[in-house]
């Protein structure tokens, strides 16, 4: 997590939380000072979808969970196995456990994805 997310989520260390991510906040690249080599999400590649500028590559989670990535148009990107997405950090967001479970970093909400446990270095 970002710096800034510290005080939010400091009484939340170790609780299961819903990560939630849009498919634009995913890249095969590292995007912006704040992505490091553990923001990062794995991933084995189902559909490859080319949309012009960009391509939507449907996903399953290594826990088997779907996930969307809006990523660069490319013409050799793999239609199969396994990838490799960097998380754009600073558009995570992140839920109470539940369907509707509310923001915990962002009051306005947004899309779930993942579940995760916050670290104890969040």
């Amino acid at each position: 997590m970002l710096p800034q997310h510290g005080a939010k989520l400091r009484d939340r260390v170790g609780d299961e939380v819903t990560l939630g991510l849009r498919p634009s906040s995913l890249s095969e690249h590292p995007m912006g000072k704040e992505t490091a080599a553990h923001s990062t999400i794995r991933a084995n590649v189902q559909v490859v979808e080319p949309l012009g500028k960009n391509i939507d590559v449907s996903c399953e989670l290594l826990d088997g969970s779907p996930m969307l990535a809006r990523i660069d148009a490319r013409h050799d990107f793999p239609t199969s196995g396994e990838v490799k997405f960097y998380v754009d950090m600073e558009h995570v967001h992140l839920f109470e456990p539940g369907e509707f479970g509310p923001s915990l970093l962002h009051p306005e909400g947004a899309p779930q994805n993942e579940t995760a446990t916050l670290a104890s270095g969040a």
